[in-house]
């Protein structure tokens, strides 16, 4: 069964609460191997706020990947992607790593020269492909929010 699709950008923007929450670190958290996470943290507590924690990696069960984060009580993973390509692998990956308590993803295009638009149709393709759950997906483009997206 298909997945419905629609657009909460406006949800997202209106219920934000920038710099209100806290930001917190996982205990046996490696800051050192983790700058991209962290500055997505930081970028998340600074635009939407919330309350954020650090995940850890599970050290112990290596083939088993945990999310980067737990943000308003449910688990993110944070994808940075070159390419349109290549969000059809990174969701497939993330969508495993927060199935235990699903939030959603962060598609992080930085400052490349892609248009995250042409990526919905694609992101519907692999939603409804891999998660048999709900989840939002947040599409990043310079810096900012581009879009943002519940399948349900």
């Amino acid at each position: 069964m298909s997945k419905a699709c629609s657009d909460v950008t406006d949800e997202y923007k209106n219920n934000s609460t920038p710099g209100i929450g806290t930001k917190e670190y996982e205990v046996g958290y490696v800051k050192e191997r983790h700058s991209e996470e962290i500055k997505m943290a930081d970028w998340l507590h600074q635009k939407l706020g919330g309350d954020i924690t650090l995940l850890k990696e599970n050290s112990n069960e290596y083939w088993r990947m945990t999310a980067d984060y737990n943000w308003k009580g449910r688990l993110w993973e944070l994808k940075t992607v070159g390419s349109v390509k290549a969000v059809d692998k990174a969701l497939r990956k993330a969508i495993n790593q927060i199935k235990p308590n699903p939030g959603g993803v962060i598609i992080d295009f930085g400052t490349k020269p892609v248009t995250p638009a042409n990526a919905e149709s694609l992101i519907q393709e692999r939603i409804n492909t891999s998660a048999n759950f709900s989840l939002d997906v947040l599409l990043l483009h310079n810096g900012e929010l581009f879009k943002a997206l519940r399948f349900k």
